[in-house]
């Protein structure tokens, strides 16, 4: 395969070759052969980052086609931005461009941290093992921190079908890998054992594996969805590698645990001293040490450590790096600074290790954690090496050639075309080959003509056209190269000695293509992986029984009774009721979900659960009507048609950075669809944060100001508003429109001004808060609204809304996420457009869950700093806030420091918020009022006091407050250790401890946030009800209600009661976990269908092996009752030798035909509950009668109908 893989890659590296000084370079460079090579590095000077990519690039290019050094190059880059840079326009020129991050040691005891960047360094370094790997960009310290030996990377398990492989040898060798055992597998780095059935999701894989074993044979594998547990496809073969970047072998612990013992004593002796001394500080911190040792020495001992960081010098026998992964040529960029900055994190590094050795916690064997600046020239005078500088004397290194190139950045021309010009006629008086590269075909016949219009010869051609062309003096060609412009942000540059330019457009400019932004890819999700209703249920838990009403779950039980065995759920209802449910009847029963945590159980002896579900059953059926009486209202409303798309609609929506996720792309076509009809529309957009609601907003906004009509988007902070229109003065920049705020921070002429420009046109976009709801605004011709939260604006902003909005399109957008079953049950008389799907595209944010430890948490807060970043400290009690703040200026003096909290004022708030967003604040001590902040993309690092007290979905919002751009973002949840922690705050930091080693509990947390979001969405009074019944409950009492409202009368099923004596129930031998079967259970009974039942049938056989008989027996019988339920039968139960049957009405017709279809064993027997009998014959198993029964009483029902 080649190496440069388009022609703009061509064309760039094309350029670098027709320098004298790269042709003497290369010739230097392949004239070295690996056998006793030793040369030190080419000196290259004079190039921006662009031509040294294309130079970069193109000597790797020609080392791809030689034999020596033709493997995996490597560049060191002196930071983070020109690192990212050269990876985004290297990958854009080739394939196999990696960029390597950076690990982070913390020698802290942490109870857990997110696994994504030991698994992407993971799956480079395999990368580079297998050949696949080309160009790996790092920083210095992600090139020089110690990493396992390459020959680690060969250590995998091939499997496949077929294969022989002993399940016991398997999970030993599972655990060896890293990973950890786990009921259901939910995140990379789990597995799962049910019999001969293993599951396992390694970390570079998209998807889980599924084993299948017959004996220690592997009689099938496949891939499974991590939501749904159902098989995706079959594979033939699968490799099963490492998880953890340290394999810990029982050597490796007994030398760590040799480490330890001896810290241990030696705190020992230094604590009896203290004692003996009366030195009572001494003595509390050492007590304080040898906690943590001894704590850590257990978990040691029985492998459940989570951190082992502090040991890698002890486990590292070979001293190795990614630079030990080096097999082609390597790059070192501004080496000076990468040689200073080598220094400065050794002696960093140094400093941390030494603190920890003085306290007692680190062994003082575990000193190198990384190689430094020689380890660097030794490799430099190894491999075809070439470092870059802007000044040859400050290199101190032996050279084997300086190489001095003259290049420097061409200007953008962006919006600025006498800048063009005068650079054209430039290079033409030089004999300049000149390229300009556009987006579009169109942008460059554009710029073509405007440059005739001047005077000025230009070629309109393809980049292929150039690299063909013979033309090289005096002559400048016009191309475009939309994929690659959207791939990288490429900056132009000329070269003096060979005499050539390539210009880019830059930031959008004038004409009709669109600048050149980088786009990222946004990954779309399967609709497997979409947010699902959960089915976990756990002892403890709310439940609501439809019937019956709120209870506490208390468990499964199985009871034998009459010599048949079955299991039941028990509910914990007010006083000592207590209630059995056969699980056949999990489908009356449902997870209470509400918004308040003071959830009341219902009372068996009263009638207040039936008097409750009235009262939501009247209040959905009041709010049902009145939301189809607003929307059949506004239907028969006079609106504007907006016209289908322009060129420039088509235009503005290409230059999105991003790729557009499959919700986002419906909701846009929804909502144009709308804003084409003659009557206004009136719909909600709805999403989490950074779903890219923003985005589909500015789509309509665009298309509404393109047609000469204004757009106003109302927000309902004055922070929010500035951040609005910045966003909108960048995407809408070089088009025609004439974009106002207007909020507080206007002056009063100019807020004036602001408004009479709306009354006359002259303003065609405006972003405002509640300002723009004044009565002294007047728009000359409003056609689209757009509202941003609107429940967090007051009623009298609410009725002002409704009057503006009579006759106009409005969007409202909201960042709660809500139930697709919500979305579902207010069809027809709501219109939502709900985007369900993360964006892929942000670094992971790395989280660390761990007793609070002032100096780590200090130390974190350093860290964020010396990268000129901001921070976010949660503390979620006001009281006590200042104290915090107070604590931190006096450890941290430089730092700016600053609280924000719900007890200050909107506009004290708003005053924190800019200056945040201003970069004028560096630690914001805050409550949970920033979990609906705003967007702050220089807040990297997050710190949290008494997790314990948040629940995933509020940890999963706030952790969305950072991690929102391109910088590696951190999170601290701490707690702080102490005997009354509660049963409730235990559960939450297991919890928040799966949560963050696997994204175990995502939907729950994703559930909560959702009830939230209804809640929101139906109001208060709705949410009452809601929280009154619970979700599940509610939603179908609302779809009940819907329905009735539009004339449609739901149809009333029996419910039918099965009692046979027949075992049915699934056996804890196939099912291992409570939680496990409770899914099921709940599965089976939702099953109404022979193809639905036949599909959980599929699901158990996939997940969990071969059905026992019990299963299958329960199958049918809950089949079964859904069949009576359909056919009017309430009851079938077994009495003795005889089944009964109790239909809702009888009819003698049906008896007569029965009673000849079963050759007289069936009885009608005539009394206050008329029923059917028929006599069990000896040994005849009374469920296939059952089933025959009922088939043959669906018939006669069917014909009945006809």
């Amino acid at each position: 395969m080649a190496f440069l893989k388009n022609p703009t890659a061509h064309m760039l590296a094309s350029a670098i070759r027709g320098e004298n000084e790269y042709k003497k370079l290369v010739s230097s460079l392949l004239g070295y052969k690996i056998k006793n090579f030793k040369q030190p590095p080419a000196f290259v000077t004079g190039l921006s980052d662009t031509p040294f990519c294309a130079l970069a690039a193109s000597v790797c290019n020609e080392f791809s086609e030689k034999g020596d050094f033709s493997g995996t190059s490597m560049i060191i880059a002196p930071d983070e931005k020109s690192a990212a840079y050269m990876r985004d326009l290297l990958s854009a020129m080739s394939d196999g461009v990696y960029l390597f991050p950076m690990r982070d040691f913390v020698f802290h005891n942490i109870e857990a941290f997110s696994h994504d960047t030991e698994f992407e360094r993971l799956e480079i370094l395999r990368k580079i093992s297998e050949g696949q790997a080309k160009i790996v960009i790092a920083v210095p310290e992600a090139a020089l921190s110690l990493l396992p030996p390459p020959e680690n990377m060969a250590d995998k398990i091939e499997l496949f079908q077929g294969a022989e492989y002993p399940i016991e040898k398997l999970l030993e060798k599972l655990c060896l890998y890293g990973y950890s055992e786990a009921d259901t597998v939910e995140g990379k780095g789990q597995f799962s054992h049910r019999g001969d059935i293993v599951d396992i999701f390694p970390p570079d894989a998209e998807y889980p594996v599924r084993l299948e074993f017959f004996g220690d044979e592997i009689d099938a594998c496949g891939y499974f969805d991590i939501l749904t547990q159902r098989r995706l496809e079959n594979v033939q073969r699968f490799e099963i590698t490492p998880s953890r970047e340290i394999m810990l072998t029982n050597e490796q612990k007994e030398k760590c645990l040799s480490a330890l013992k001896t810290l241990t004593e030696t705190c020992e002796k230094r604590l009896a001293k203290a004692k003996k001394s009366g030195e009572k500080l001494d003595a509390l911190s050492l007590e304080t040490t040898l906690d943590k040792l001894k704590n850590e020495y257990e978990k040691l001992s029985d492998l459940t450590i989570v951190n082992i960081d502090k040991y890698v010098p002890i486990l590292s026998e070979k001293k190795t790096c990614l630079l030990s992964y080096l097999s082609g040529c390597l790059f070192v960029v501004d080496h000076p600074k990468v040689v200073e900055r080598i220094k400065s994190y050794v002696w960093q590094m140094n400093e941390t290790v030494l603190s920890f050795i003085t306290a007692g916690e680190l062994s003082p064997e575990c000193t190198d954690f990384m190689l430094d600046e020689d380890y660097l020239a030794e490799k430099l005078s190894r491999f075809p090496s070439v470092i870059t500088s802007f000044f040859a004397s400050r290199v101190e290194s032996q050279l084997s050639g300086i190489y001095n190139f003259v290049s420097k950045q061409t200007v953008p021309f962006g919006r600025n075309f006498d800048v063009l010009f005068d650079d054209i006629e430039n290079y033409n008086s030089l004999s300049y080959k000149t390229v300009i590269l556009t987006e579009s075909e169109r942008a460059s016949k554009e710029v073509s003509e405007m440059l005739g219009a001047k005077g000025l010869r230009s070629v309109v051609s393809t980049v292929a056209g150039v690299n063909e062309s013979k033309e090289t003096k005096s002559v400048c060609f016009c191309v475009h190269d939309g994929d690659f412009l959207r791939n990288c942000k490429l900056l132009g540059f000329e070269l003096s000695h060979s005499g050539f330019a390539l210009i880019t457009e830059g930031e959008r400019s004038l004409i009709s293509g669109t600048g050149a932004r980088a786009k990222t890819k946004k990954s779309t999700k399967s609709a497997g992986q979409k947010i699902l209703s959960y089915q976990d249920l756990a002892v403890g838990d709310y439940v609501v029984h439809s019937v019956h009403g709120i209870a506490r779950y208390e468990g499964l039980k199985t009871l034998t009774v009459d010599g048949v065995t079955r299991d039941y759920i028990m509910l914990q209802y007010a006083g000592s009721d207590a209630l059995y449910i056969p699980v056949g009847q999990l489908d009356r029963v449902s997870k209470y979900a509400g918004l308040g945590d003071n959830v009341r159980l219902s009372s068996m002896s009263t009638k207040d659960w039936q008097k409750t579900k009235a009262k939501a059953k009247k209040a959905a059926k009041d709010m049902a009507k009145q939301l189809i009486q607003l929307y059949a209202q506004r239907a028969r409303l006079p609106g504007y048609a907006f016209s289908a798309d322009t060129e420039w609609q088509k235009e503005f929506e290409e230059g999105f950075e991003f790729e557009e996720t499959d919700g986002q792309i419906s909701a846009i076509n929804e909502i144009k669809a709308d804003m084409e009809k003659p009557h206004p529309m009136d719909r909600l957009l709805c999403g989490d944060v950074g779903f890219g609601k923003t985005e589909v907003a500015l789509r309509a906004v665009f298309k509404c100001a393109i047609e000469g009509k204004q757009a106003a988007i109302l927000v309902p902070t004055t922070i929010l508003a500035m951040q609005h229109y910045q966003t909108v003065m960048s995407r809408m920049k070089g088009f025609p429109f004439k974009i106002e705020m207007l909020s507080r921070f206007c002056k009063p002429k100019e807020a004036a001004a602001i408004v009479k420009r709306l009354s006359t046109g002259e303003t065609d976009i405006v972003i405002g808060t509640h300002k723009l709801l004044g009565k002294n605004i007047v728009f000359k011709d409003l056609g689209l609204l757009v509202v941003d939260e609107e429940q967090r604006f007051g009623v009298a902003h609410k009725e002002r809304l409704k009057e503006i909005s009579q006759n106009i399109d409005v969007l409202t957008l909201t960042a709660t996420p809500i139930p697709r079953t919500l979305n579902m049950a207010m069809a027809g008389i709501r219109d939502m457009s709900v985007l369900e799907e993360a964006p892929t595209d942000r670094y992971p944010v790395q989280t660390y869950v761990l007793e609070h430890d002032d100096f780590l948490i200090l130390e974190a807060i350093k860290k964020e700093l010396r990268r000129a970043g901001q921070v976010f400290y949660l503390r979620n009690r006001v009281e006590g806030i200042e104290e915090t703040a107070a604590r931190l200026r006096e450890k941290l003096p430089d730092a700016v420091i600053a609280c924000a909290h719900g007890q200050m004022t909107k506009e004290e708030l708003s005053d924190i918020w800019a200056a945040l967003v201003a970069g004028e604040i560096d630690i914001l001590v805050c409550t949970t009022i920033i979990e609906t902040g705003i967007d702050v993309p220089n807040a990297n690092t997050l710190i949290i006091e008494d997790a314990e007290r948040l629940g995933l979905s509020q940890l999963h919002q706030i952790r969305g407050r950072i991690g929102r751009s391109n910088r590696r973002a951190y999170a601290y949840i701490t707690w702080r250790r102490s005997a009354e922690l509660s049963e409730i705050a235990t559960k939450r930091l297991e919890a928040l401890r799966e949560f963050t080693e696997f994204g175990s509990g995502f939907r729950i947390a994703m559930r909560d946030l959702e009830i939230r979001g209804a809640g929101n969405l139906l109001g208060a009074e709705q949410s009452g009800h809601m929280e009154a019944v619970g979700y599940e409950l509610y939603i179908r009492i609302l779809e009940e209600a819907v329905l009735e409202e539009k004339g449609i009368i739901p149809k009333k099923e029996a419910e039918a009661t099965i009692d046979l004596r027949v075992n049915g129930y699934i056996p804890e031998r196939y099912i291992k976990t409570p939680g496990g079967r409770i899914e099921m259970y709940k599965k089976i009974a939702a099953a109404r269908t022979r193809a639905e039942i036949d599909e959980v049938r599929d699901e158990m056989l996939d997940r969990f092996g071969n059905i026992p008989k019990e299963a299958e027996n329960l199958c049918e019988i809950s089949l079964l009752r859904a069949r009576c339920e359909d056919c009017g039968i309430v009851k079938l139960e077994q009495r003795e030798s005889k089944l009964i049957i109790y239909p809702t009405r009888v009819e003698k017709s049906k008896a007569v035909s029965l009673a000849l279809y079963f050759k007289g064993r069936v009885l009608l027997s005539m009394g206050q509950n008329p029923c059917y009998n028929i006599k069990l014959e000896r040994d005849e198993d009374p469920l296939k009668l059952a089933l025959a029964f009922v088939t043959q009483y669906e018939r006669l029902v069917e014909k009945e109908e006809e």
